[in-house]
C-alpha cells in the first residue's frame, strides 16, 4: 500500500510525505518526509528524512558470495540492511552580491556523513563566480562488511559571464539539482526575459 501527502498550507512552506507499507509483513518498506521553506527563488532551506528497508541486502549478499564470505544481511532483513538518512540543504543570500549554499546527507544507520557540500557565490553586474567543495562517497564498499565506500573530495570553481548569448546549459544547473527549489537570480532573470 502506498500513500502520499503534499501540503502547501502556509505561505513559503511546503511539506511532502510518503509511505509504502507491506500488509503481509506489517512493516514499512519505504518512507519519505520533506519540509521546505522557500521565501524567494534564491532563498531556500530543505530538511528531509528517507527510510528504505533491505536496500543493502542484495548488494551485501552478492559481495559476500564473490569474496567467499557469509552474508552480512540475512533473511529476515536485519536493521543493518536498511537505509535511514537525514538530508539538509540550503541556499541563501548574505548580502547584495554574496550567497552561500550547503548540503549534507547523514546516514543514521551508519552514523556517518555520506555527503557534505558547501560553497559561495559572488555576483557582479556582468559576471558571477562560484566556489564550492564536496566530500562524498565515491566508490562501492571494498568488503562485504562495509556499507559505504571510501570518500572523495572535490573542489570546483565556476566563472560565468552574464549578458552574453548563452550556449549550452547554465552553470547553475548543478546547484539546482543539489538544492531542491533553488534558482539563482540570473536564471530567474533569464526565464523572465525568455529565450535569446
Amino acid at each position: 500500500l502506498v500513500a502520499q501527502l503534499a501540503l502547501t498550507a502556509f505561505q513559503n512552506w511546503r511539506a511532502d510525505a510518503g509511505v509504502q507499507w507491506d500488509p503481509q509483513s506489517s512493516e514499512t518498506e519505504r518512507a519519505l518526509v520533506e519540509v521546505q521553506y522557500h521565501p524567494a527563488p534564491d532563498r531556500v532551506v530543505n530538511v528531509g528524512y528517507r527510510f528504505e528497508r533491505g536496500i543493502y541486502e542484495e548488494a551485501a549478499l552478492a559481495t559476500a558470495a564473490l569474496q567467499g564470505q557469509g552474508p552480512v544481511c540475512g533473511t529476515p532483513v536485519t536493521p543493518s540492511c536498511n537505509v535511514e538518512q537525514v538530508e539538509v540543504s540550503s541556499a541563501w543570500p548574505i548580502g547584495r552580491s554574496w550567497s552561500i549554499f550547503a548540503r549534507g546527507v547523514y546516514s543514521l544507520a551508519d552514523h556517518e556523513a555520506l555527503e557534505r557540500f558547501a560553497g559561495f557565490e559572488y555576483r557582479a553586474c556582468c559576471w558571477s563566480l562560484r566556489l564550492g567543495a564536496r566530500r562524498y562517497v565515491g566508490a562501492r564498499p571494498t568488503t562485504s562488511t562495509a556499507r559505504t565506500g571510501p570518500q572523495d573530495t572535490g573542489i570546483w570553481l565556476q566563472l560565468e559571464l552574464t549578458g552574453l548569448a548563452s550556449v549550452g546549459s547554465a552553470s547553475d544547473v548543478s546547484l539546482a539539482q543539489e538544492i531542491p527549489g533553488y534558482t539563482s537570480t540570473e536564471a530567474n532573470s533569464r526565464s523572465l526575459l525568455g529565450p535569446r
